[in-house]
């Protein structure tokens, strides 16, 4: 936290305000990103994974019993993905997935940043800011993800043609004025402490830290989710990448189960029509 604290002041040392607003920041961000002029090197802790790590939240294993409403609270990210009304239950019961069904920890600081991607397989996802600097999200409906994915292609073809897997690899940024300029539909909020953000299936979102925090996050699957992860395997079939999980193999586990729910028998129709 030291050391991103000092970073972070000696950068800004030059603006009048001890403080530096939301708006301030945003803009000396895209300035370093978009200029081209300042090499810049942050650090960023992504994708610790919780059992080796810990979590923010109580855990069974690291806690006393008395933590256990708050161990066995639905709000939990070590809870939420095999909830009752979570399909991951029936993918990973025990939450070993990791950074899928077991949450991932993150520690960032100043312009540590999560570029454009969207969620493996579709996902539904919740980030819950545990402590420090905020956050601000950019995102874009998975309805407009193929937008999104045309404005990719505009802005670096030969990036994109050299590695059809780039969105996949969460290592590209692209202003959001640019993607507005080509159409893309773009909203923007800035996450403090205590809050949490949720991203919709397929949507892709991006962003970048204040300052000094760590945050947790995990995935889940709501029923309506179901057309969206039989949307990834079509997508991942045509750049050859291979899912997280088997769509068809939970297809036929929620079959075999009995799972009552409308957006089941469109895709028990498509698993078998195969």
């Amino acid at each position: 936290a030291a050391k991103a604290n000092e970073f972070k002041s000696k950068f800004f040392a030059h603006m009048p305000n001890s403080e530096v607003s939301d708006e301030e920041l945003e803009k000396e961000y895209w300035r370093v990103v978009d200029g081209g002029d300042l090499m810049l090197r942050v650090e960023y802790g992504n994708d610790l994974d919780v059992t080796s790590h810990g979590s923010g939240f109580p855990r069974a294993e690291d806690d006393p019993p008395e933590m256990k409403e708050w161990i066995e609270h639905p709000w939990n990210l070590n809870n939420i993905a095999t909830l009752d009304d979570s399909l991951l239950r029936f993918v990973s019961p025990n939450g070993e997935i990791s950074g899928v069904s077991a949450p991932w920890i993150y520690v960032g600081m100043v312009f540590s940043t999560f570029c454009w991607h969207n969620e493996d397989n579709y996902l539904y996802s919740i980030n819950y800011l545990h402590h420090g600097a905020p956050k601000t999200w950019y995102g874009v409906s998975g309805a407009e993800a193929p937008l999104l994915e045309e404005a990719f292609l505009s802005e670096v073809p030969e990036l994109l043609r050299a590695d059809p897997k780039l969105l996949f690899k969460l290592c590209t940024m692209i202003t959001p004025r640019v993607l507005l300029a080509k159409g893309v539909h773009v909203t923007k909020t800035v996450q403090r402490p205590g809050e949490f953000i949720v991203t919709f299936p397929k949507s892709y979102h991006a962003g970048f830290s204040h300052g000094f925090n760590c945050s947790e996050a995990v995935n889940f699957a709501l029923p309506d989710w179901l057309p969206w992860g039989r949307d990834s395997v079509q997508r991942y079939k045509s750049t050859k990448r291979s899912p997280v999980f088997s769509h068809e193999r939970l297809i036929v586990t929620l079959a075999h189960e009995s799972f009552k729910s409308p957006w089941l028998d469109a895709e028990v129709e498509w698993v078998f029509n195969k």
